[in-house]
């Protein structure tokens, strides 16, 4: 960090190059590079969504804030036993979403979307110096959304999200201590419509009526309500020896309550699996929390870095009254990494519980080649194991999930064109997964999930430095094999695509980006949600058909402000759409508008 910018008048002279932010992982694993500055371009500024942000790699239900489910079949976060109420999990930040800035004058980041039926996406984020040393800050983020389906009158909601965190950061170079702390919490709120409600005999058309469409649940609600407190700190001992620790201490709580589930003659009986304790009302309700505290050695000897550490985990499960398990994990663990002038990295990192839990990752990248190998025995979520309320109960033992994952690509560059070929191979043993009863299984046997695919783009039609059309393309294509295939439900082909203009408009002054999105999905028997549980599970009641979405956009920049002006499924089609979910129509033809506004002093 380092004190106020003067110019030879003494006016402060401060703007995105005198604002520079970190996060934990770079400060924890020593990397030269840690700091970047604010994004103030207008690259990719019209994805403000979460779900396009990751081109639509997750299952949604269709609509801003929803529940996700990842079609790539990914690792979990980490080896040992997880909470399982992870739908809202991208709605959450992380620890190294945590941005710790060095801003040299007050800092502010505010990002507005405001978009048809009555969505909203507000991020406000703030940061100062107290001096050149400590910096702190917070961040509010909150998202709101009319139902799209069923709605009964303006201001009928199907999602109000509020997140807050709070933070600082204290380094100075010439001084053996450096801290991090932040608290972080999250109120996520889902009105649960259950999906569209049609006749045995309806056409397609029916399907996609939107506002006037009748819904599967009239009054049900879901809350995801977490906070964290976190908090890491190192001191050096001396040249490449430092000592670190690190704390957490996370809560989260699920609940679902529906309090019209007494008219279970009609349709509630055809959506509820059974009853056990009550037929008018239902209230679920599960708690989790987490104490991490893990510590170790680390340094740098002769260009390479290492990281030695043990941790400990205390953890406790209570989905019912008077009902609470308990349990703890202990690790020990690794972090290696050799770079070469910022051209060749080889890092290796891996960690072993003493409740039979590990992990295991080795990557290789380079400027032309990047080779990633991970290895994993994860424990059952708590929820699978155990779960008890109106509409479910189980108890069950399943086996840890073994996981191995290959993944290489390669980036070819020649005359303007970027090719980036990708091959990824999976093997899955004892796969957990939520049947068609919606109760968890495990798959007896191993699983292939065989990805290739990748990306290409170039330019065209250039005129000047700064003007020329560009194409983007990204597509993999899957195929899985092994035993029990069939619980695996994903495309066999997810594709994106990105074509637009970019230039300046208004004498030069304002860069600007034309163009439009595209994403492609295959036509495949996609999973059911349960708001009850949380949980997407099999189905075999309605294929989700292909489709193409086609999103037209207009990005610009005005000094430190960037706008959008978006028309999302611009190609949809009267009384027709898609299924992003089994009875959960994709988003609808809309306009938005988003803007940021960076101000530095």
């Amino acid at each position: 960090m380092s004190a106020q910018l003067t110019d030879d008048s003494t006016k402060l002279v401060y703007g995105p190059h005198t604002v520079k932010f970190t996060s934990e992982s770079m400060i924890k694993n020593n990397l030269d590079d840690r700091y970047s500055h604010p994004d103030t371009t207008v690259y990719l500024f019209e994805k403000y969504d979460i779900v396009d942000r990751m081109n639509r790699s997750f299952q949604s239900l269709g609509f801003l804030g929803s529940p996700l489910f990842d079609l790539s079949y990914g690792l979990p976060e980490e080896p040992g036993q997880l909470f399982g109420f992870s739908a809202y999990d991208k709605y959450w930040r992380s620890i190294d979403d945590i941005k710790y800035y060095d801003t040299k004058s007050p800092f502010m980041d505010v990002s507005v979307t405001l978009g048809g039926q009555r969505r909203s996406k507000i991020d406000f984020a703030y940061s100062r110096n107290v001096n050149e040393h400590w910096n702190l800050g917070f961040d509010l983020n909150r998202i709101t959304a009319d139902k799209q389906i069923g709605a009964e009158a303006l201001g009928d909601r199907s999602v109000e999200s509020a997140s807050f965190d709070i933070y600082t950061h204290y380094e100075n170079e010439e001084k053996p201590y450096a801290v991090t702390f932040s608290y972080t919490s999250l109120k996520h709120q889902v009105a649960d419509i259950g999906g569209v409600l049609v006749a045995e005999n309806a056409t397609r058309a029916d399907y996609f009526q939107y506002s006037t469409s009748d819904t599967q649940l009239d009054d049900a609600q879901t809350i995801d309500q977490r906070n964290r407190i976190h908090v890491y700190h190192q001191y050096k001992l001396g040249s490449g020896f430092q000592l670190y620790h690190q704390a957490d201490v996370t809560n989260q709580s699920y609940s679902f309550t529906d309090f019209s589930t007494d008219d279970i003659g009609d349709k509630y009986a055809n959506y509820y699996p059974q009853f056990l304790l009550n037929t008018d009302t239902t209230q679920e309700r599960a708690y989790y929390r987490s104490v991490v505290n893990e510590a170790g050695l680390k340094g740098d000897i002769k260009g390479a870095f290492y990281r030695f550490y043990a941790k400990r985990r205390v953890l406790s499960y209570d989905y019912k009254e008077a009902l609470e398990v308990r349990r703890g994990e202990n690790y020990v663990g690794t972090y290696l990494r050799f770079d070469w002038k910022n051209k060749f990295a080889v890092i290796g990192n891996g960690e072993l519980s003493d409740v039979g839990a590990y992990q295991l990752k080795g990557q290789l990248k380079s400027t032309l080649l990047s080779v990633s190998y991970t290895s994993m025995r994860s424990l059952p979520s708590f929820i699978v194991e155990s779960y008890s309320g109106n509409h479910h109960e189980w108890d069950n033992t399943f086996k840890p999930t073994f996981s191995n994952h290959l993944e290489g690509s390669l980036l070819l560059k020649w005359l303007g064109i970027e090719v980036k070929p990708m091959l990824r191979i999976k093997t899955v043993n004892n796969l957990i997964y939520f049947n068609s009863d919606q109760e968890p299984a495990q798959v007896n046997g191993a699983l292939l999930m065989n990805q290739a695919g990748g990306s290409l783009a170039f330019n065209f039609f250039r005129t000047n430095a700064d003007e020329h059309f560009r194409v983007e393309n990204q597509a993999h294509v899957t195929q899985v094999s092994g035993a029990e295939r069939s619980v695996v439900r994903l495309p066999a082909l997810l594709y994106s695509g990105r074509l637009f203009w970019r230039g300046l408009w208004f004498q030069s002054a304002v860069p600007v980006e034309v163009g439009a999105d595209v994403y492609v999905r295959t036509s495949y028997m996609g999973n059911q949600y349960s708001p009850v549980i949380n949980q997407f599970y099999l189905q075999n009641d309605l294929n989700l058909d292909a489709y193409t979405a086609v999103d037209a956009f207009i990005n610009m920049k005005i000094r430190s402000l960037r706008a959008t002006f978006k028309w999302t499924h611009v190609n949809q089609r009267a009384n027709d759409g898609y299924f992003a979910t089994p009875f959960y129509p994709g988003q609808k033809a809309i306009f938005d508008f988003s803007v940021t506004w960076l101000f530095f002093d």
